[in-house]
């Protein structure tokens, strides 16, 4: 398995045959101030089979790098009360 640290709070894990991003960010929340390290496109950092949010924070989440690197259709898991957030449009 291989564990790649990505800008601010991303990890990707992958292996021969799969991968997997945790927390994947592009776009930056303004309110934090400027990053503190440069922030590749994630599609820089390769193919995923799914995506994974550990909660719902602008820092944590980011649904239109998501879009863009993955596409409409890579599989997006989230602890349920984010889930409720996304559908109320918060």
């Amino acid at each position: 398995m291989i564990i790649q640290k990505l800008p601010w709070a991303g990890i990707r894990l992958g292996s021969a045959t799969t991968a997997v991003i945790i927390d994947p960010l592009y776009h930056f929340p303004g309110h934090f101030g400027q990053p503190q390290e440069p922030l590749a496109p994630l599609d820089a950092f390769g193919s995923v089979d799914a995506v994974l949010i550990t909660h719902h924070h602008s820092d944590h989440f980011d649904p239109k790098a998501i879009a863009l690197a993955y596409g409409d259709d890579i599989p997006v898991y989230m602890p349920a009360e984010s889930l409720e957030l996304m559908q109320a449009g918060d």
